[in-house]
């Protein structure tokens, strides 16, 4: 017991069973104390049991209505009674509900403060089921009450301060720039403000500082926290109820790990102020050891993991210093630091940056610095690298387009040569034969009237004709499909090309080979016997030749093939008005160009014709 001076312990304290104390009520006459073991009464120095109707274990909080009734709760916050003459009667409504705070209003409500946040009162003789606190604090406990005459009710709990208004909650939290939010009890001094216990020390606020922060949740909240700095025992402690209380004179008591502490509230004011300035102090680069700031740093690179250190001096405040930083560049927003005094980074990319530390004590503003530095880039982390990739990219599609463009020309080109190359065939095989057939039958026609037999054998030579021919397409059929078929040498081909040609034409065949040709592609003889052909046809039909020279020289650089025949020529130099007259020429030099070589075609009117073609043995045939 402390009184005006003095302190004095009662003699038989020692004698107090079921310690430890959890709950003092005091009405100036008697002290109730509970304890683990019961409730008792301390009367003239001597602590004696109260007689109740049924026990009353781990007493944990209780108040004096105004008929006298003590509300409490008891088997450690699971049941709350009430007490009036030796007799106890559960609260009606709060079976179950674990309770954690009880205050009684000037007015005589008992208030029943519940471990998930809810709030049920006691109006003589009728249970009303409050408002509960903000939703934001909901499942904390409430450890405390306060009520103001206007009926504004104030709320501790173990996740900031709430107050019920006219039905609403609103609530302040470490959000709001308190330096902590799990609140133990709750008083009120002298000047109004509301007085706080928490783990960091004492807090007061005043109720119009709560206002400006509900009217406004970017103003951060100005506070008064004590703490050991100001000769505080201890952190406050929840030991049991109350854990504060405002006694006489303006002075509050405050339970501690260390003892009790006392504040006086009126002079809260009285504690001197100093000039608060922020720094940024040191940084740590990955595993290295600190070393100090300055702006314009350049970090160097590979720099991912980054520690700043930084503080604020203050001559008498320091430790109360709380902290917001955001490092520009990285940080979307400001990062609630509390009073920690370092910042970490990872995954820092290369570029330039600005760290920003913004301090505050006790919510007034106390400085800020900043601090400048540059992480350098790896050489693929610049922009020449990524101008350069693309540049590749590009020059990679522009090059995959190219190729993809020239393949499909290459293929078109092909389908045209392979066209070209059926068209010769065609016009050397089909169409020459047919043209052939056409101007015999005609001639066949003209015999029946006249000569019946001659044009029975003529009949005979053109069916045989026609068997060749047709052997002939097959062959044409079969080099387009397999290229390569024809096995016999270019000496023989060439020959019994010229004499089934000229079999029953009338012209004479003279047909020399010099040289030995060796072995040549087929390819390459298939060519050059259809250039054979093509000259040969053209000497029967066109030249009206009696004589047809057939001429093959080899050597060891080319092979020459010439047909040669006494008709009656023709002037290469005029173009004939038919474009389809030119085919058979066209299609030898075609084919002649095909390997690579050249072929010629010399003529005058009277003169005959000669069909001349070289061939490099550098074969370069058509697929």
């Amino acid at each position: 017991r402390f009184a005006p001076g003095r302190f004095d312990r009662p003699s038989a304290v020692h004698a107090l069973p079921g310690r430890p104390i959890r709950s003092l009520l005091d009405d100036g006459h008697t002290l109730l104390v509970g304890t683990e073991a019961g409730l008792y009464r301390l009367e003239a120095g001597r602590f004696s049991p109260v007689t109740t109707t049924r026990p009353l274990n781990a007493v944990q909080r209780m108040v004096r209505g105004d008929d006298g009734t003590v509300w409490l709760t008891h088997d450690r916050g699971a049941s709350s009674s009430s007490l009036r003459d030796g007799v106890v009667t559960p609260v009606p409504g709060m079976s179950g509900r674990q309770c954690s705070a009880l205050y009684r209003d000037p007015e005589g409500r008992i208030w029943f403060g519940l471990a998930d946040g809810s709030v049920v009162t006691w109006d003589h003789g009728r249970m009303t089921e409050r408002a509960s606190v903000d939703s934001a604090l909901h499942g904390a406990a409430i450890s405390g009450f306060l009520r103001d005459p206007d009926g504004t009710v104030w709320i501790a709990t173990t996740r900031g301060i709430s107050r019920l208004r006219g039905g609403q909650a609103a609530s302040l939290t470490v959000r709001d720039g308190l330096p902590g939010d799990f609140f133990t009890g709750l008083i009120e001094g002298a000047d109004g403000s509301l007085w706080l216990p928490l783990r960091q020390g004492v807090l007061r606020v005043g109720k119009d500082e709560f206002a400006r922060v509900i009217a406004d949740r970017r103003h951060r909240a100005r506070f008064a926290l004590f703490d050991l700095t100001d000769g505080l025992p201890d952190a406050p402690a929840w030991l049991g109820a109350p854990s504060a209380v405002a006694g006489n004179g303006g002075d509050l008591w405050f339970a501690t790990l260390g003892g009790v502490g006392v504040l006086s509230s009126l002079k809260a004011d009285a504690r001197p102020r100093s000039t608060s300035v922020a720094r940024v102090e040191f940084a740590a680069i990955g595993d290295q050891a600190p070393t100090s700031v300055r702006d314009g740093m350049r970090l160097p690179v590979g720099t991912t993991r980054l520690r700043v250190d930084y503080s604020v001096i203050d001559l008498g405040r320091a430790s109360k210093a709380r902290f917001r930083f955001r490092l520009e560049g990285f940080d979307p927003d400001w990062v609630d630091g509390g009073t920690r005094r370092q910042a970490f980074y990872t995954g820092l990319p290369p570029g330039e940056y600005r760290f920003v530390v913004a301090s505050t004590i006790e919510g007034l503003d106390a400085g800020t610095a900043a601090w400048s530095f540059v992480i350098l880039p790896a050489f693929y982390q610049t922009r020449w690298f990524a101008g350069l990739l693309v540049v590749l990219a590009v020059s990679l599609v522009v090059l995959a387009w190219q190729l993809r463009v020239r393949g499909i020309e290459r293929r078109f080109a092909l389908v045209l040569d392979e066209r070209t190359r059926i068209g010769r065939e065609l016009h050397d095989t089909v169409l020459q034969s047919l043209a052939g057939l056409a101007l015999q039958l005609e001639g066949v026609a003209q015999q029946i009237q006249t000569a019946p037999g001659a044009a029975a054998d003529a009949l005979r030579r053109v069916r045989r004709q026609v068997e060749r021919h047709i052997f002939e397409t097959r062959e044409s059929i079969l080099a387009l499909r397999v290229p390569g078929f024809m096995a016999s040498g270019l000496e023989e081909a060439a020959r019994s090309s010229a004499e089934e040609l000229l079999a029953d034409a009338g012209p004479t065949l003279d047909f020399d080979a010099t040289g030995a040709c060796g072995v040549i592609p087929p390819a390459v003889v298939q060519q050059l016997i259809r250039i054979e052909q093509e000259a040969v046809r053209n000497a029967v039909r066109h030249a009206g030749a009696a004589r047809i020279a057939v001429r093959i020289a080899c050597d060891t650089t080319s092979v020459r093939l010439s047909v040669e025949d006494d008709g009656c020529g023709f002037d290469a130099e005029v173009p004939k008005p038919d474009v389809h007259e030119h085919w058979g020429i066209r299609g030898m030099r075609e084919r002649a160009e095909s390997l690579g070589g050249t072929c010629t075609v010399t003529s005058a009117s009277g003169r005959g014709t000669v069909v001349a073609c070289e061939i490099p043995r550098t074969w370069r045939s058509e697929a």
